[in-house]
């Protein structure tokens, strides 16, 4: 069990130091996907008024 637990606390930590650079990460894929989405909704929209 202590092995374990060590293990885990590593993990913790290093999750810790490394949670805010992932946040932040996700957070651009999150704004990039939405953008690309929203972009592909407008121009599909568009070509749908065209017809």
């Amino acid at each position: 069990m202590s092995i374990i637990e060590s293990i885990e606390n590593i993990v913790a930590i290093i999750f810790s130091i490394s949670n805010l650079q992932t946040t932040i990460t996700v957070y651009k894929i999150i704004i990039l996907t939405y953008k690309v989405i929203s972009l592909g909704v407008t121009c599909h929209l568009k070509t749908l008024k065209h017809r």
